[in-house]
């Protein structure tokens, strides 16, 4: 396996990083989106468990308007920047989008 090269920048090293966030979009080395929708469906899963939390019970939201919050909050967090990461979606960022 060859070693990837060594950057300098005014004498210090610039280390090789697998992904950076930019914008609130989640970026790999690999530009196959995955990490973006991992990292974003982490985020919505928990907005949703805090969402079910808070309307549990007997005195909490209705379906209707968490539903209405689901679509206007969680969908789209999910959606945020899908212009750039969505132009052709593989099966598996079709499989992880789908399983979120």
């Amino acid at each position: 396996m060859a070693r990837s090269p060594k950057i300098t920048w005014n004498g210090n090293n610039i280390n090789r990083i697998k992904s950076f966030k930019y914008l609130g979009i989640h970026v790999d080395n690999r530009l196959n989106w995955l990490e973006h929708i991992s990292k974003q469906g982490e985020k919505a899963i928990k907005m949703q468990q805090n969402l079910k939390r808070i309307s549990d019970g007997n005195w909490g939201i209705s379906q209707i308007y968490r539903r209405t919050l689901y679509k206007s909050v969680i969908e789209r967090m999910l959606a945020h920047g899908s212009s750039a990461w969505c132009l052709n979606p593989t099966c598996k960022m079709k499989m992880k989008l789908s399983s979120i």
